[in-house]
């Protein structure tokens, strides 16, 4: 199971918007789960959280739904993480400051994988696999 250092934990509300089912059998430590059907009926919940707000779901597509959703309705400091094997990677350059540099310039050159910080949409994004 990926897993953030506590310290992340405490920095950041995590969001896993998957189903329960798939939360249960695979998720980040120290995320919440709450089903992106569910989350404009769940706003509540989120609104108690005083921190930044990081989603992820398995592939990307509904963390974007739901950083989007959660935009709309208010929430400033929203990021999307993602699909389930990026968020750890999200959030360790997010905490270290690079979130909101260039986004040209990428965080990650791994064989293979080369990501950068979208400014605008404060998402990860792929630049060439």
């Amino acid at each position: 199971m990926p897993s953030i250092p506590h310290s992340v934990s405490s920095l950041v509300t995590l969001i896993d918007v998957r189903t329960p089912v798939e939360f249960a059998k695979y998720h980040m430590a120290g995320a919440v789960n709450i089903p992106l059907h569910e989350l404009a009926m769940k706003l509540g919940r989120v609104r108690d959280a005083a921190r930044p707000i990081v989603v992820y779901c398995a592939s990307g597509n509904r963390s974007a739904k739901a950083a989007a959703l959660l935009r709309r309705c208010g929430f400033e400091e929203v990021y999307d993480g993602g699909g389930l094997h990026d968020v750890d990677f999200f959030l360790q350059h997010l905490l270290m400051g690079e979130a909101h540099e260039d986004k040209s310039r990428p965080l990650d050159e791994s064989p293979g994988r080369m990501f950068a910080i979208n400014e605008d949409s404060r998402a990860l994004q792929v630049i060439a696999r």
